[in-house]
């Protein structure tokens, strides 16, 4: 009897960023050649001051850029608390970027279940069954069902067929693993060197741009600031870090790109905008992005010493 087909269920789970995606292995075929079954994409803020977005099609667009042609979907997502809702603490996180890392210390240290809640197009259940149906996972009569559990970096690594150096950068932290695939039937996934993590993700560059949009607010208004609405300031950094995040690094280099932080005073007298000099903005996000690179150089030169030899760079 021809072996079927190995089904792939993917849930990754992040600080900003979630998805969900499936693929069936066809035995005897090239892994690294199988396109996804389906992929859907959630999005949330941090705070969870607004539902989050959902969009399937296909394209990869997702959350604010998922367009009229996709289905879009709001659903409510576990969100970070803001640190005046916590209780009193001897020793408090300093800013979100502290909690973050709190909360990540206490998964990794404690038990602790996980649901993600989302509603599901017709259509990515229908493919979801068949997917299902053909990998015989349900025909116990035929063809016993066994669930192997593996991490998502290892996941990566089964679709090249070499050492493979997996860059997992997520809201909270930057991950970096190295793996070699032994084999594909049965699938056994080796470690190469030793993973580690670091508290470099995306809030942390998120953080770094809202206190350099604050310091450059508070210089321009000089002793006025404190009548700016701080409310409204924050509101408007939001919707500069959209934005920033959509330069290509080659134009906010540039040095003639800018952004104009719009400015709202309490008494409602006006004021003229802020600038957030395009150079600035990028110096200000090379703290973290330069910690990045570095860490990925050094996970890179240790598995070249254990093996010999460059590893491919799979980012996540």
């Amino acid at each position: 009897m021809a072996q079927r087909p190995t089904l792939i269920l993917g849930v990754d789970l992040g600080v900003s960023t979630s998805s969900v995606s499936y693929r069936l292995l066809r035995h005897g075929h090239c892994a690294d050649k199988i396109a996804p079954l389906a992929l859907i994409r959630l999005r949330g803020d941090l705070t969870g001051s607004v539902p989050s977005e959902l969009g399937s099609g296909p394209s990869d667009t997702w959350g604010h850029g998922v367009t009229p042609q996709h289905t879009r979907l709001k659903f409510l997502k576990l969100a970070l608390v803001d640190p005046e809702e916590l209780p009193p603490d001897p020793q408090p996180p300093s800013g979100r970027p502290g909690l973050v890392q709190d909360a990540l210390n206490k998964i990794a240290t404690e038990d602790s279940d996980t649901g993600l809640v989302a509603e599901y197009l017709k259509q990515t259940v229908r493919s979801l069954r068949e997917a299902i149906e053909e990998s015989g996972i349900l025909a116990f009569g035929r063809n016993p069902a066994t669930l192997n559990l593996i991490g998502d970096t290892e996941a990566a690594a089964s679709t090249v067929r070499d050492t493979v150096l997996i860059l997992d950068a997520g809201g909270g932290t930057v991950d970096i693993a190295a793996y070699t695939l032994g084999s594909q039937t049965p699938m056994a996934i080796d470690e190469c060197i030793p993973s580690e993590g670091r508290f470099i993700g995306a809030v942390f560059m998120m953080e770094a741009f809202d206190s350099f949009a604050r310091q450059q607010a508070q210089y321009h208004m000089g002793p006025d600031y404190g009548a700016v609405d701080q409310a409204a300031l924050e509101t408007e950094i939001e919707e500069a870090w959209e934005t920033v995040q959509n330069v290509p690094a080659s134009v906010l280099t540039r040095g003639t790109w800018s952004y104009w932080l719009d400015i709202q005073r309490l008494d409602h007298a006006p004021a003229p905008p802020a600038r957030l000099a395009g150079h600035d903005i990028a110096r200000t996000l090379r703290t973290i992005t330069d910690q990045v690179v570095e860490f990925t150089l050094k996970q890179a030169y240790a598995v070249e010493v254990e093996t010999g030899k460059r590893p491919k760079v799979v980012p996540r």
